[in-house]
């Protein structure tokens, strides 16, 4: 597994963020845009605030293999899946998930991840590959943690959040990245 410092981990998320965005945005045919990026230690395994700052997201998560290894979460609101979903099936931004629905969010979460994890991977000259998407529709934070959580264990760890604004400057969802490989301090 790659060991990569903080400040390493900061740019590589922003320039995959930015890459994963600019990528939905051209499926939704609009401009998107990446606000800020939060990171928090996680202090033997212990977050020490509520992570997400959304009520009751649905999540489309993975895990990571290879490179710096750890989890990717991308979280919307249930409004906002269901028109992205809506939009991209070509239907009416009105009614409930159902199995094509969930398809379409579930592969939104797919080029996301993917594109985040490639920029990554390039940089680092080694293969990581996110997991097949799991998409969570109750309790998607709660999940997300407790995965994480029991993946650090006691361990120390790393939380890396951004936003995804639509053209309004309105949030459409947060991208979250728990690697396995950092260092809080450089090497050198």
């Amino acid at each position: 597994m790659a060991v990569l410092e903080v400040e390493h981990i900061r740019s590589l998320v922003q320039v995959g963020t930015a890459q994963a965005v600019d990528s939905l945005g051209l499926l939704l045919a609009q401009d998107l845009a990446v606000q800020g990026l939060e990171i928090r230690y996680l202090i033997a395994g212990e977050l020490d605030r509520d992570p997400l700052d959304m009520k009751n997201p649905v999540g489309v998560l993975f895990e990571l293999k290879g490179g710096i290894g750890g989890f990717v979460g991308l979280f919307f609101s249930s409004v906002v899946a269901r028109q992205l979903a809506f939009r991209l099936l070509g239907r009416e931004r009105k009614g409930e998930f159902d199995p094509e629905a969930d398809s379409v969010v579930c592969e939104i979460g797919n080029i996301l991840a993917s594109q985040l994890v490639s920029a990554i991977a390039d940089d680092l000259g080694e293969p990581m590959m996110p997991s097949v998407p799991v998409l969570v529709i109750e309790s998607a934070k709660e999940d997300f943690i407790a995965r994480v959580m029991r993946r650090l264990g006691e361990h120390d760890g790393l939380w890396l959040e951004t936003e995804i604004l639509d053209p309004s400057e309105d949030i459409l969802g947060r991208i979250v990245l728990v690697p396995e490989g950092f260092l809080t301090h450089s090497t050198s």
